[in-house]
């Protein structure tokens, strides 16, 4: 079950993060927005949103996630 949405704010984890592995982890009211610039427009308009960790991918011994933007 996904944290839920308090006061129009997205949860983030300790690192200012969401993280949505799967279509489940999203919490109700929110939509994953996978769109160049969708943050920068979020932002603008002062809607709650959040980076989304979608996954990990491993180069050279190290891990690096990907991240998204999310938004309400």
């Amino acid at each position: 079950m996904p944290p839920e949405i308090v006061n129009g704010e997205i949860p983030r984890n300790k690192y200012g993060n969401i993280d949505i592995y799967t279509q489940s982890m999203i919490p109700a009211g929110a939509v994953h927005l996978p769109l160049r610039g969708s943050a920068r427009v979020a932002k603008k308009l002062k809607i709650s949103y959040a980076d989304a960790v979608i996954g990990f991918e491993f180069k050279s011994e190290c891990f690096y996630d990907p991240l998204k933007p999310v938004g309400v």
